[in-house]
């Protein structure tokens, strides 16, 4: 498809309905699910939503949903973190060497 009719497409989606874009969404969507998804093909998609300005005004989640009374540094959470994924890596050693 040349650049020019999807821009076309573009600007006709805008027309309409939020309905209409769900009906439409979930329409590509089953069709997507047919296409091998590509490196390229989520680049093409991450710019066209950059150049809609899908990435402006959005609220940050940082902290959003963090609890006062939980009092863990950095470094504690990156420790315990790390002890998880020992722990889990140990468990796998020992199912591979189980079976």
């Amino acid at each position: 498809m040349s650049k020019a009719i999807l821009e076309q497409v573009l600007e006709l989606v805008k027309q309409l309905t939020p309905a209409e874009r769900l009906i439409l969404e979930r329409k590509l969507s089953e069709e997507m699910e047919e296409v091998d998804v590509t490196r390229e093909i989520l680049l093409a998609e991450h710019q066209r939503l950059k150049a809609m300005g899908g990435f402006e005004n959005v609220q940050s989640l940082a902290n959003a949903f963090a609890n006062p009374e939980v009092d863990v540094s950095d470094e504690e959470l990156n420790e315990y973190l790390r002890q998880i994924g020992k722990e889990w890596e140990a468990e796998l050693d020992d199912l591979d060497t189980n079976h």
